[in-house]
This record gives structure tokens, sequence and C-alpha cells, in this order.
């Protein structure tokens, strides 16, 4: 999706014929309302561009999905409205997850991936899991985990840590976590940006924003500046999580 549209725009550029009277009902039905629909893709959340992909993919005239983890950033609201959408689909799917209170109910067909060979299963995944006789998902990962590796004996050199090795590890640590408080002050001053952006957005979308030019001109400066100030703080924001990965 383009960084720089707005939540509306990608919608109302996906949606045909009727739906394109019904935008606002189907963002709001995604949790996006109000001014939000008029924040930027660029700014939104891990959880929000998950909400904005999923809109838009069930506007397009397909009737074959795909979904591989659909849920992860999603929130357990943003989880039952993907899943009424999901129910109220027409064509098929395939679902891959985790989270079996999201498949519960969705699916009337369990495929088990199992030693070279696949086996279905009529029903949802709590038909599935009594077939098999467990009680959860996790406990056949587990089943299968002791299955394909089974426990060694292992004799392990036990090797004293040098004087160096010490430091250097306080080090990274300290360097770990004044990285970690930056990104914690970094996404503090994010939000605060933000609600000033979203401020000057709920002041140009009056009807009347535009008829009073040297206002509006000035409002619009601000604006843009405090826009510039966001794609900086979230260049930052991006800059130091790379450096905390880089740290391991």
């Amino acid at each position: 999706m383009d960084g720089n549209a707005t939540v509306f725009e990608i919608i109302d550029h996906a949606a045909t014929g009727e739906m394109r009277t019904r935008i606002r009902n189907l963002l709001g039905a995604f949790l996006f309302s109000e001014d939000a629909v008029f924040k930027k893709v660029k700014v939104l959340s891990g959880g929000e561009k998950s909400r904005l992909a999923l809109a838009k993919l069930l506007l397009e005239p397909i009737n074959f999905l795909v979904l591989d983890e659909p849920t992860n950033h999603l929130d357990m609201r943003a989880k039952d409205v993907l899943k009424q959408s999901l129910m109220d689909y027409d064509g098929a799917m395939i679902v891959v997850s985790h989270d079996r209170d999201f498949l519960q109910g969705l699916s009337n067909k369990v495929v088990e991936f199992k030693g070279g060979k696949i086996k279905e299963y009529s029903g949802d995944v709590y038909d599935f899991l009594k077939e098999r006789q467990i009680d959860s998902l996790r406990e056949l990962e587990i089943k299968r985990d002791a299955r394909n590796n089974p426990p060694k004996v292992e004799v392990k050199q036990v090797i004293k840590p040098n004087e160096y090795d010490r430091d250097d590890q306080k080090r990274r640590d300290k360097e770990k976590r004044a990285i970690e408080k930056s990104i914690v002050d970094a996404e503090s001053r994010i939000a605060t940006i933000e609600a000033a952006v979203a401020e000057f957005e709920k002041k140009m979308s009056a009807t009347d924003f535009y008829t009073h030019q040297k206002e509006s001109s000035f409002v619009t400066q601000q604006y843009q500046a405090k826009r510039g100030e966001l794609d900086k703080a979230m260049a930052i924001w991006t800059d130091l999580l790379e450096q905390l990965e880089n740290l391991g």
C-alpha cells in the first residue's frame, strides 16, 4: 500500500459499485472511525496496517483467500471483526493459524501435514482436537517435537569466561538498556506528534476550512511542519529498533 495515501484513499480506490457508498461503514467495521480515516499508511501501527490490508482484500472481486496467521498484530476486537467478515465471505479460504478460538466455527475442514502425508478431518478445529484426543494445538506440537527430537545425553565443557568477556557483556547490556529507553522515549514523542497531527487534520476536514484563506494557509503550513517532525521521529525510532536488533 502507498505509504503516502490515507486510510480512506486506500479503500476508496479499491471500492467499486455499491461499496463506494459504504466506505465509511466498512472502515468503521475495521475500527477506523472519525479522524483515523485520514491517517497516512506510513504512520499506522502493525495492527492498523493489517486491518486496512484485510479490509482492502475483502473489497476485491476474488473467490479464494489464502491467509497465513491473519490475527498477528490484532487485538481481540479486531480479531472479532475479521472473523465475522470472513464468516460473511462467500468464497473459499485456506487459513493457517495457531489461534484456536479464531478458527472455531470458521472452517469446515482441517488438513494435517504429518510424516510427509496429508490427512483431512471434517469439521472445525475443535472436531479435529477431539478426534486426535488432545486438548490444544500446542500439545500436538509438543508431541511432535518429542518424537522428532528425542532427548540426548551430552557432555559439555564448561568454560569460565574471562574478564574481557564479562566486561564486553556488561557494555552490551548497558548499551541495550540505553537503546531500549531511547525507543520508549521515541514512541512517546511519536504519540505526541501524532496527536498534534490529528488535531490539525480535524481542523482541515471542516467544511468551511478553506473559506478563510489566511488562517487555512497558516494551519496547513503548521500541519506540514508537524508531518515533517513525525517523519523524522519515525526514522529515529526505526533506526533504534535496528540498533537493538543488531545487539542481539
